[in-house]
C-alpha cells in the first residue's frame, strides 16, 4: 500500500491529470489514510473541479471525516454548486448529518430527482434520531410543499411521492 505522503504528492502535482488526481484522492479514503484528512479537507475549501470535490468528499465520508461536515454542508448549499451537489450530499451517508436534517428536507422538497432520492435516504437515516419538535417542523414543511404542488399542478405526482414517503417514515418511525 502506497503511503499517504506519496498519494498526497502526486494529487499536489499540477502536471498529473484530473483523472489521475481522482484516482489517487479515492485510494487515500479506500485504504483508510486518516491522516490525510486535514489535507483534504484544504483541498475541499479550495479546489475548484467539482470532480475533485466530490473525490474528496467521498474519501472523507470513507475515513468518517465529520470533522468535514461543515464544509460539505457549505459546499451543498452554494447556489452556483446546485446542478451538482448530488455527490456531495451522496457522500453524507456515513458522516453525522443530523444537525442538517430540515435542510435536507426543504432540499427533498425542491431539488431534482437525483437528489430527492438521496435527500430521502437521510430522511431514513436520521428519522429515528431527530427530535419531536424537528419531525413536528419536517412534517410541516412537507404539508407546505405538498399543498403548493398539488395547486400548482407542476409535475406533481414525482415531487408527492418523496414527500409522502418520507412523511411515512417520520410518521412511523420512534
Amino acid at each position: 500500500m502506497e503511503g499517504t505522503t506519496h498519494i498526497l504528492q502526486i494529487i499536489e502535482n499540477e502536471s498529473v491529470s484530473e483523472r489521475e488526481r481522482i484516482e489517487n484522492i479515492y485510494k487515500l479514503g479506500d485504504n483508510k489514510h486518516y491522516d490525510a484528512i486535514p489535507i483534504l479537507i484544504q483541498m475541499l475549501i479550495a479546489d475548484n473541479s467539482i470532480y475533485v470535490r466530490n473525490a474528496i468528499a467521498t474519501s472523507l465520508a470513507n475515513l468518517n471525516a465529520d470533522e468535514a461536515v461543515p464544509i460539505i454542508m457549505e459546499l451543498i448549499k452554494k447556489p452556483e454548486n446546485s446542478n451538482n451537489h448530488g455527490p456531495l450530499i451522496l457522500s453524507v451517508g456515513d458522516l453525522d448529518f443530523k444537525q442538517h436534517f430540515i435542510y435536507f428536507i426543504n432540499l427533498l422538497c425542491t431539488a431534482v430527482f437525483e437528489v430527492r432520492q438521496m435527500c430521502e435516504f437521510i430522511v431514513e437515516k436520521y428519522a429515528n434520531e431527530v427530535s419531536q419538535s424537528e419531525k413536528k417542523e419536517a412534517l410541516s414543511i412537507l404539508n407546505k410543499h405538498k399543498k403548493q404542488l398539488k395547486s400548482d399542478k407542476d409535475e406533481i405526482s414525482n415531487r408527492i411521492a418523496f414527500i409522502n414517503a418520507s412523511e411515512k417514515l417520520l410518521k412511523t418511525k420512534k
